[in-house]
């Protein structure tokens, strides 16, 4: 902080690689966690094993903003991880990502999902699904401890759109003009960020291919050349800063929607301030993986996604 398909991380079509140690990873590392590619999988555990609730965190044009929290039946306070789905940021829901948290209960963690105004409504463009997601991380601190929730150790976990909010909540959650009217106070800033084919630069002029200009256009209400200051602050990586939580970066090498530059130049900006960062290239074509595959390709991803967490929040 200047202080998809695929979205729900379900399993895709095979064919999946990655480049690194024992499976040909290449990470690029930055005093960040170090890639895992040996691990037991998690898996998404039976469903009356973790606790499953559904709250209002917010009302906005007179309509109920909802998350779904999971957590463990024992123990507790649990670290939270803030999970936003993707979808183009014009189409899913929280739904979509029920098996990534309950995944993540499975393993110690809170996690919780929230819904946020999708840009298909002319009138949801940005800034409203930051403001959303902002106000979610809001209410979880304010009322987590009710569920077992640790408030002071958080994560934000996104794919593809979900990966660009997840983002945000990194690099701007001091930025004024991002909260909207909010009814809950205190600050949205996370502890750690989990990006995978995200996005963190829509100005114009940053890579991005025909399709996911249009994903942009649609996201801001014009195109980024038309609305360059709006385009600007929609841009994690316009926003690092020296005091922003560490970054997990994971993306395939050959992703035809969100260039894989996308990650590399936001992990370049995270080196830049000293920010402890590392990207995990996958190869392999196509916009969708697993992050929680358990073949030897996509294992990398999985381990390395639970180590960082218990890095940074435990």
């Amino acid at each position: 902080m200047s202080c998809s398909r695929g979205s729900d991380g379900s399993p895709v079509a095979p064919g999946e690689s990655t480049k690194g140690s024992d499976v040909g990873l290449r990470p690029f590392l930055a005093a960040g966690v170090d890639p895992v590619s040996n691990c037991t999988v998690p898996t998404v555990p039976p469903a009356d094993s973790v606790n499953l609730v559904t709250r209002k965190y917010a009302t906005v044009n007179g309509l109920p903003m909802k998350l779904d929290l999971a957590y463990p039946k024992r123990g507790g306070p649990h670290p939270l991880v803030v999970v936003v789905h993707g979808g183009h940021w014009n189409a899913d829901t929280r739904v979509s990502v029920r098996n990534v948290i309950r995944l993540l209960a499975g393993q110690g963690y809170a996690a919780a999902a929230p819904d946020y105004r999708l840009a298909a409504a002319p009138n949801n463009v940005f800034p409203a699904a930051v403001q959303d997601v902002r106000c979610a991380v809001r209410w979880l601190k304010a009322n987590g401890s009710t569920y077992g929730v640790d408030v002071v150790n958080v994560a934000s976990y996104g794919f593809g759109a979900g990966g660009h909010l997840a983002s945000m909540l990194g690099t701007s959650s001091d930025v004024a003009g991002l909260d909207g009217a909010c009814a809950t106070p205190g600050s949205p800033a996370v502890n750690a960020v989990v990006s995978l084919a995200g996005t963190h630069d829509l100005r114009d002029g940053a890579p991005m291919s025909p399709e996911l200009l249009s994903d942009i256009t649609n996201f801001l209400g014009a195109p980024p050349s038309d609305v360059p200051q709006a385009a600007a602050l929609a841009s994690p990586l316009v926003h690092v800063g020296s005091s922003d939580p560490d970054y997990l970066l994971i993306q395939r090498t050959l992703d035809p929607l969100n260039p894989v530059a996308q990650s590399r130049n936001m992990k370049a900006a995270l080196d830049a301030a000293g920010v402890p960062a590392t990207l995990v290239e996958l190869t392999g074509s196509g916009h969708s993986f697993n992050p929680f595959g358990s073949s030897r390709s996509m294992r990398v991803s999985a381990c390395t996604i639970m180590a960082f967490l218990d890095q940074q929040l435990r």
